[in-house]
């Protein structure tokens, strides 16, 4: 039997990124890395992993994720994937990222209620930045994604 696939169909834009600078990258993970023991995909995206200053990052074409990553709990993994992907779509939209991350794994029947659980203990810790809202209403608004259609 074929394992599923998560798969974030979408278009490029480069919306407010900033080029990957090839010192960075430690590993090519390509365009259909395994995340979390599930085959992924974005559209053609690369992955790589690569010294970066957050847990992951976007950029046209690319997603990037820090070696730390792949410690995280799976559910938590294929959220961010999404969420990563999902900004190839929404450019720096935090909240619209978040979003079509949980609806997608929702659809895809990846998140389950309690997986949406395990991500938000994840998230909820953050005080939140700039472009991150804090952690309990960045949980808040992905629940709320999460049980709309």
């Amino acid at each position: 039997m074929r394992a599923p696939t998560f798969t974030c169909g979408l278009l490029l834009l480069a919306v407010g990124f900033t080029p990957l600078a090839p010192a960075q990258v430690i590993q090519i993970l390509g365009p259909n890395p395994v995340i979390a023991g599930t085959p992924v995909s974005c559209m053609g995206a690369i992955s790589y992993v690569a010294h970066i200053p957050d847990i992951a990052m976007a950029q046209p074409g690319a997603l990037l994720f820090r070696p730390d990553y792949f410690s995280l709990p799976p559910y938590v993994q294929l959220f961010i994937y999404g969420h990563e992907c999902a900004h190839q779509i929404y450019g720096g939209n935090e909240q619209a990222a978040d979003c079509w991350s949980v609806k997608l794994g929702r659809n895809q029947v990846f998140f389950t209620p309690a997986a949406l659980q395990q991500i938000c203990a994840f998230t909820f810790p953050s005080p939140g930045d700039w472009s991150h809202l804090p952690g309990p209403l960045r949980c808040q608004q992905m629940q709320a994604c999460y049980f709309t259609p």
